[in-house]
C-alpha cells in the first residue's frame, strides 16, 4: 500500500473498525485526516469534533498522528483560500472559502494581521483539536515530518 493512497488506507481503517474497535481507536485521527485528504473535509471536521469530545472524556487515549498537513495525491502541499472571521491575540478564526468550514489560526504565525472578511492563502495543518491554518513555512516543516520533502 502506498503512503499517498488515501482511499486504500481509509478502507483499511474501516475494516479494522469493523473487526476490532479497540485496535482501531488509536487511528481515529488518521481517519479524520484521510477524509480531509480525500476532499471530504466536512466529514473529516465532524470526525475531529467527535475525537475532541472523546479525548475530553479520556485524555489518556493514545493516537497515531501520521498525517500532519493537507496534501494532494502527489504529496504536494495544497494551498487553500480562507476568509478571516475574527482575530484574538493568540487564536483567530477563518472560513475555508466556499465551504463554511471554520478553521482556527494563530495570528502571530502570519506576517500580517487579517481584517474581518479579508481573504488570505494558507495551508491546513491537522491537530488533535481539528484543522489549523498555517503559513507555508510551517506546512513545509510538517511535510518534511511526514517524510515527503
Amino acid at each position: 500500500m502506498a503512503r499517498l493512497d488515501f482511499s486504500e488506507r481509509l478502507e483499511l481503517l474501516n475494516q479494522l473498525h469493523k473487526q476490532d474497535v479497540k485496535q482501531y481507536l488509536p487511528f481515529r485521527h488518521d481517519e479524520a485526516t484521510l477524509l480531509c485528504q480525500l476532499d471530504k473535509i466536512d466529514i473529516g471536521v465532524r470526525k475531529f469534533s467527535e475525537l475532541h469530545a472523546s479525548r475530553q472524556a479520556d485524555s489518556y487515549q493514545w493516537l497515531w498522528l501520521n498525517e500532519k498537513v493537507l496534501i494532494d495525491k502527489k504529496g504536494q502541499l495544497r494551498e487553500m483560500i480562507l476568509t478571516a472571521r475574527s482575530s484574538e491575540q493568540n487564536t483567530a478564526y477563518a472560513t475555508i472559502i466556499n465551504t463554511g468550514i471554520l478553521v482556527r489560526y494563530k495570528s502571530h504565525q502570519f506576517s500580517k494581521t487579517f481584517s474581518k472578511g479579508e481573504p488570505f492563502r494558507a495551508y491546513i495543518r491537522f491537530t488533535l483539536n481539528g484543522l489549523q491554518a498555517v503559513p507555508e513555512k510551517l506546512a513545509a516543516f510538517d511535510l518534511k515530518e511526514m517524510g515527503l520533502a
